[in-house]
This record gives C-alpha cells, structure tokens and sequence, in this order.
C-alpha cells in the first residue's frame, strides 16, 4: 500500500462525518498527537494508519492508556493479526 493510502482514506471519511453534520478534525501520528487529544476530548477516535504503529496496536493501546475511546479492534487483536509469520491465523482457528 502506498503512504497516501491512509491519508486519502481518512480525509474521505471527514468529509462524509462532516457533511453528516458531525465535528471532524484530522490529526497526524506525532509527537503533538497526545497533547492535541488532551485538549480536544473528542468524543471518538477513528484510527486510519498502516504500518506498525497503525495495525500493531500501538496506536490503540496509547488511546486506551489515555482514556479515549475508539473505534476498531483491541490492542492484542491488533497485535495478532499484524504477526507476519502466519501466527495470527492459527491463534483464530477453534480448537477440536
């Protein structure tokens, strides 16, 4: 997937929320992004990140230490299903 993948994807989905009649700001992964959420209180978080920070559960478990409520999977799900080796599949399958 190429770098802009996320960011097209994310300011589409502003764009939609937004004509919805919702309050949308989009914010980069950074060092700011931890004050800027301290001082939005945004009621919700969509993450739209590739790359380790994004589908590692980084992401999601820095949301879950601050207290701010998102949407998507957990950081440990997260975490399975990013393992490149194939382990996320067999952690899935029922047991006989």
């Amino acid at each position: 997937m190429s770098a802009k993948c996320p960011f097209t994807q994310g300011r589409r989905l502003a764009a939609v929320l937004s004509e919805a009649g919702m309050h949308v700001k989009v914010l980069d992964v950074d060092a700011n992004l931890l004050q800027s959420l301290k001082s939005m209180q945004p009621d919700v978080v969509w993450p739209l990140i590739h790359g380790s920070t994004g589908e590692d559960g980084s992401l999601q478990g820095l949301l879950e230490l601050v207290g701010v409520p998102y949407v998507g999977t957990s950081p440990a799900a997260c975490r399975i299903a990013s393992r490149q080796d194939g382990g996320g599949r067999g952690s899935l399958r029922r047991r006989p």
